[in-house]
This record gives structure tokens, sequence and C-alpha cells, in this order.
């Protein structure tokens, strides 16, 4: 058996509607899971819930990662 580490190598983009296949890699940060991505954003004091979550407003992200899967995998 072959272990692959899959947690190396995303892109994450940062967005509230924001669909993969129409994502701009070019916008993309590069990163790998585990990912906080609120630990890049600013702290706000008028944070919603405040001291409980750090004081970040929080937000979404979408994470994307290209698999390429041999053909010699088929069937398997």
């Amino acid at each position: 058996m072959e272990r692959i580490p899959l947690n190396l190598g995303w892109q994450r983009l940062m967005g509230e509607q924001i669909l993969p296949m129409f994502m701009d890699a070019s916008q993309a940060t590069d990163v790998d899971l585990p990912d906080d991505f609120v630990l890049d954003m600013p702290r706000q004091p008028q944070a919603e819930r405040g001291e409980i979550t750090g004081f970040y407003t929080g937000g979404k992200a979408i994470y994307t990662k290209e698999l390429n899967i041999p053909a010699s995998w088929a069937g398997k």
C-alpha cells in the first residue's frame, strides 16, 4: 500500500460566494493543512462574540487541491 499525504499544496481563496470551478488561482494563497485563515485577519474589538472568538470577525474561505490520479490506479 502506498501512503500519499494530502495535506500539502492546497490553495485558499477568501470570499462569501466563490465556486471552486470559477476560482482565480492568481488571487489564491498557497497553504498546507491544517490551516486557520482567521489568523491572517486583523483582530477587531467590535467582533461578534468578542473574546470567545479571539476578537476575529471570521469569514468564509474555499480550499482547493488538484489531484493527479494515475491511469494505473483504475479498478483499484
